[in-house]
């Protein structure tokens, strides 16, 4: 059955607006008609949903996710070890999570065995419930990289650069690479990063990327590091800790989108996920750059995406975007939405409640405008159509049918 959602408070995050007493009609998974007024007579063919005056933005959207680690304790390297079984059930569970959280949509920014790959065309093919997404498979990274060989695959020199990120453009949506180290003692200008990749090979990558058609988001800290990742063309700067004025510019001109996963620093400090206390005084270093590159990126009007990486918090996420960067609450709700939309090319399915719109919707109990920790009261999430209460996402326990079964042929080897 169809259904209409009404008495509602709809946020429109294209034209800054709150759109009160609207309704919203959902035929087919997709959102058929908006009006500007409660639905008082139920119509027969449609499931009508009262929300009671909450208030209803577009489903959230995680530009940079690691479903296998997320929110995890102890070593995070060591953790790579687990082996498939354990990280393929971690990372199910963790992509639930992110749904009952409002977040329809994530980007994968690094995982192994395929698991994101698969998962994703679980959710897709209504196998299990799960959001939506976009993949990038194993991340790349220079020999002797701070990230071991555990988790990204090794490459050095323009040959091996291209080869694989080729291989990963013909099957995922995105590729990783891992473009700066933190130090222990500064590297330039006081900063604690350093290149951990040339530019001929950065963009030896980019440009084979390019030509399938597919896009690079690059692990970058550091405003050498920065320089580097700029003039390669990559679409994503992730983290962007240190970034200048005139590189916040740079990436403006060329159409560079930032992930900053503010929150992703700040947690990490947090003693209780046993991390240890040389990975805590490391990290806390960056805080200073980390600020200062939103900053810069905020003035200079770089497209800003909300990314919670492996530690990061929707609620503290949106504070900080809006406290420390001066991001308007308005423009802090785009980053979680629209902004993110355009970054993945779904502008025209996702990010927004427009007609044609694919019904990935947020329910909240408060008002983000009011207070942007708002954004963790969810209510109630909807997924292609699928209208579900937080305590309601969770797996389908259902043995297989002719007509529900796992016979994807994505996911044959």
């Amino acid at each position: 059955m169809e259904k209409i959602l009404t008495n509602l408070v709809l946020l429109d995050v294209i034209n800054k607006k709150e759109i009160k007493n609207a309704s919203i009609f959902i035929d087919g998974g997709k959102i058929s008609k908006i009006s500007g007024k409660n639905v008082e007579k139920r119509k027969p063919e449609y499931e009508t949903i009262d929300l009671g005056g909450r208030y209803v933005m577009p489903g959230l959207i995680n530009t940079h996710q690691h479903l296998m680690y997320k929110r995890t304790y102890g070593n995070l390297w060591k953790q790579m070890n687990l082996g498939a079984p354990a990280l393929t059930v971690r990372s199910l569970k963790n992509a639930l999570a992110e749904l009952r959280m409002g977040i329809t949509t994530i980007r994968s920014c690094g995982d192994l065995y395929d698991i994101d790959y698969t998962l994703k065309y679980m959710f897709q093919s209504k196998y299990l419930i799960g959001p939506r997404i976009i993949t990038c498979g194993r991340p790349l990274a220079i020999t002797g990289s701070h990230v071991p060989p555990v988790f990204a695959q090794y490459a050095d020199g323009i040959d091996e650069f291209v080869k694989l990120s080729r291989q990963r453009a013909a099957r995922y949506e995105w590729v990783k690479i891992f473009a700066s180290y933190g130090l222990e003692k500064p590297y330039v200008n006081g900063e604690y990063a350093r290149p951990e990749i040339t530019l001929p090979e950065l963009k030896a990558a980019c440009d084979a990327v390019h030509a399938a058609q597919k896009k690079v988001a690059v692990h970058c800290s550091g405003s050498a590091p920065l320089e580097i990742a700029i003039a390669a063309g990559v679409d994503t700067i992730e983290h962007g800790s240190a970034m200048t004025k005139p590189q916040a510019g740079m990436m403006v001109e060329k159409k560079i989108a930032y992930t900053p996963t503010m929150t992703a620093l700040t947690e990490t400090l947090n003693p209780i996920y046993d991390r240890g206390p040389k990975w805590i005084e490391d990290h806390k270093k960056g805080i200073p750059f980390s600020n200062s590159g939103l900053q810069n990126a905020v003035g200079a009007g770089v497209l800003i995406t909300s990314g919670l990486d492996s530690l990061g918090v929707v609620g503290d996420e949106a504070v900080q975007l809006n406290e420390i960067g001066g991001m308007s609450k308005w423009d802090v709700l785009k980053a979680f939405t629209i902004n993110g939309a355009h970054v993945l090319d779904l502008e025209n399915e996702i990010g927004s409640l427009e007609v044609g719109k694919n019904a990935d919707i947020a329910v909240l109990n408060s008002n983000p405008l009011a207070d942007l920790m708002n954004l963790e009261d969810i209510y109630m999430v909807v997924k292609d159509g699928k209208c579900m209460k937080v305590e309601e996402v969770n797996l389908n326990y259902d043995f297989e049918t002719r007509d529900y079964n796992s016979d994807i042929p994505q996911l044959y080897q």
